[in-house]
C-alpha cells in the first residue's frame, strides 16, 4: 500500500512539475511574441532613419530578431534554463526601450543632419567641416545613450543651434566664392586705410565657418578672421573683412568676443 501511495505521489509531483514547465514555456513564448513585435513596430517606425544612425539601428534589429528566433528555439527543447531564457527577454525589453528612447530624442537631430548633408556641395569648405563634425558628435551620443540611457540634453541643445545656424546658412546658399575687392590691400586703388589683408586670406576662408548667412568666421591658430559677404549674379562672393590682430591697426581690431562661443568650440578655443 505504501508503495501505491509513493507512486501516486511522484506521478502527481511529475505531472505538476510537467504543468509548471508547460505553463512557464507559454509565459515566455507569449513574451517572446511581444519582444517581436515590439521590434517590428520599431523597424517600420526608424526603418527611414538616414545615416549611420539608422544603420546602427537595423543592425540591432536584426540582431535582436536573429535572438528572439534562438530562444524560441532553446525553449523547445527540455531541460532549458529557464532564468538564463528570462533574462535575456527581460534585456531586449529594455534594448528596444532604450532604443525607441533614444531615437525619439536625438532622431529629429539626425534627419535635420540628413537635410544638411544632401546640400553640402553648396556649402563652404568650414561649414561643410561643421556638418561632420556635428554629425559624429550627435553619432557619439546616440551610442552613449544606447549604453549609458543618458545624454547630455544641454549638448543637445548646443547641437540644435549650431544646426539652426548651418540651416539658415544652407537655405540662402549658392555657389561661394572668395575674392579680393582690393579695399583691405595697401596700393589698390580700393584701399581706404584697413586692416591689411592677409597673405593667406583664401587659404583661411576655406576652413571658415558661418556663423548667419553673410558673415563666417576663421582662426588662424592666434587670431580669429572675419569673412563678409552676399549674393551677386546668382553666386555669393565673400571678402576678409579684417582680424584680431591689433599688431598693426589696433583700433581696426576685432574683438574676440564677438566671435560667437559654438564657433571658437568648434576651433578648439574656449
Amino acid at each position: 500500500m505504501m508503495k501505491h501511495w509513493l507512486a501516486l505521489l511522484f506521478l502527481a509531483l511529475g505531472l505538476a512539475l510537467g504543468a509548471a514547465a508547460y505553463a512557464n514555456e507559454c509565459d515566455e513564448f507569449a513574451k517572446l511574441v511581444d519582444r517581436e513585435a515590439e521590434q517590428t513596430a520599431l523597424r517600420e517606425k526608424y526603418q527611414n532613419t538616414p545615416g549611420k544612425i539608422g544603420k546602427r539601428v537595423k543592425d540591432q534589429l536584426e540582431a535582436e530578431r536573429k535572438k528572439v528566433t534562438d530562444l524560441l528555439a532553446t525553449i523547445e527543447k527540455p531541460g532549458y534554463d529557464a532564468k538564463a531564457v528570462a533574462d535575456e527577454i527581460a534585456a531586449m525589453k529594455a534594448r528596444s526601450k532604450a532604443l525607441n528612447s533614444s531615437l525619439e530624442a536625438l532622431g529629429p537631430a539626425n534627419d535635420r543632419l540628413a537635410k544638411l548633408a544632401a546640400k553640402r556641395t553648396s556649402l563652404s569648405g568650414g561649414a561643410a567641416a561643421r556638418l561632420d563634425a556635428e554629425t559624429a558628435a550627435l553619432e557619439k551620443m546616440f551610442e552613449e545613450n544606447l549604453t549609458t540611457g543618458k545624454y547630455n540634453t544641454g549638448g543637445l541643445a548646443r547641437l540644435e543651434q549650431r544646426l539652426h545656424a548651418l540651416e539658415d546658412v544652407a537655405a540662402q546658399a549658392k555657389p561661394v566664392a572668395y575674392e579680393n575687392p582690393g579695399g583691405h590691400v595697401p596700393g589698390n586703388p580700393q584701399y581706404q586705410g584697413g586692416s591689411p589683408l592677409p597673405a593667406d586670406a583664401d587659404a583661411l576662408f576655406k576652413k571658415a565657418i558661418p556663423e548667419e548667412p553673410g558673415k563666417w568666421w576663421a582662426f588662424d591658430g592666434q587670431y580669429w578672421h572675419r569673412f563678409e559677404g552676399g549674393p551677386r549674379n546668382g553666386q555669393t562672393f565673400v571678402h576678409w573683412n579684417g582680424s584680431s590682430d591689433a599688431s598693426v591697426k589696433p583700433k581696426l581690431a576685432i574683438d574676440p568676443n564677438l566671435v560667437p562661443k559654438w564657433i571658437r568650440e568648434a576651433f578648439g578655443q574656449t
